[in-house]
C-alpha cells in the first residue's frame, strides 16, 4: 500500500500524549496515528482503552463514593481509638489503686471522668466497622486496579 503526507494541526497535549503512547510501545508516532485513524489501536496495543465523557464520569462518581465511605472509616477508627485510650486510663487507675497510690474516691472520680467521654464501642461494632473496612479496601483495590490501567487511556475527542 502507497502512504501519502498527511498535515494535521492538534493540541499541544495531544501530541505529547501521542509521543508518550509511541515510546511506551516502541512504535512511531505515524504508526500511533495510523493505527488510530485506522481504527485498529485496541487490536494493536491491548492495554489501551478508550474512555468516552460518560465513562468518565462514571469513574468519578466511583472514586468519589470510595472515597468518602474511607473518610467514614477513618472518622469511626478514630473514634475506637478514642475509647481504646480511655479505656487504658481506666486500666492505669485501676492499677494504681490497687498499688495505692490513689484513694478509692480519686479511683471513682477518674473514672468517672473517663466514662462520660467513652462512646462505649462495643466488639460488635468494631467487628462491623472492620467488615466496612475490609469492604471498602477491596473496593479501592478494584478501583487502583482500573485506574493503573486507565492511566493510558486516550479520551474520544468529541
Amino acid at each position: 500500500m502507497e502512504l501519502t503526507q498527511l498535515t494535521v494541526r492538534i493540541p499541544h497535549t495531544t501530541r505529547e500524549r501521542i509521543e508518550n503512547l509511541a515510546k511506551k510501545n516502541s512504535c512511531s508516532v505515524a504508526e500511533v496515528v495510523r493505527l488510530a485513524v485506522d481504527d485498529k489501536l485496541d487490536s494493536f496495543l491491548d492495554n489501551i482503552q478508550y474512555v468516552d465523557a460518560e465513562q468518565g464520569k462514571q469513574i468519578i462518581r466511583l472514586l468519589s463514593g470510595v472515597y468518602e465511605e474511607i473518610a467514614s472509616i477513618r472518622i469511626e477508627l478514630r473514634r475506637i481509638g478514642t475509647n481504646y485510650n480511655q479505656e487504658i486510663k481506666l486500666r492505669h487507675l485501676t492499677n494504681q489503686y490497687a498499688e495505692h497510690q490513689i484513694s478509692m474516691p480519686e479511683l471513682i472520680r477518674g473514672q468517672d471522668a473517663i466514662r462520660k467521654e467513652c462512646k462505649d464501642f462495643s466488639l460488635e461494632d468494631m467487628n462491623r466497622i472492620m467488615d466496612r473496612y475490609e469492604r471498602i479496601s477491596e473496593e479501592v483495590r478494584k478501583v487502583c486496579a482500573i485506574q493503573e490501567l486507565h492511566t493510558h487511556v486516550m479520551a474520544k475527542q468529541p
